[in-house]
């Protein structure tokens, strides 16, 4: 049981890391396209 418990909270950092970097690429997307207009 602590195992499965220990697996969902490492699952949601991993996740939680990939949303971040993926906000940080858009928004760094988002600044070369604006200077591109």
């Amino acid at each position: 049981m602590e195992s499965i418990r220990e697996r969902i909270k490492n699952n949601h950092q991993k996740i939680e890391l990939c949303l971040q970097n993926y906000e940080f690429s858009f928004l760094d997307f988002f600044l070369v396209y604006s200077k591109e207009i």
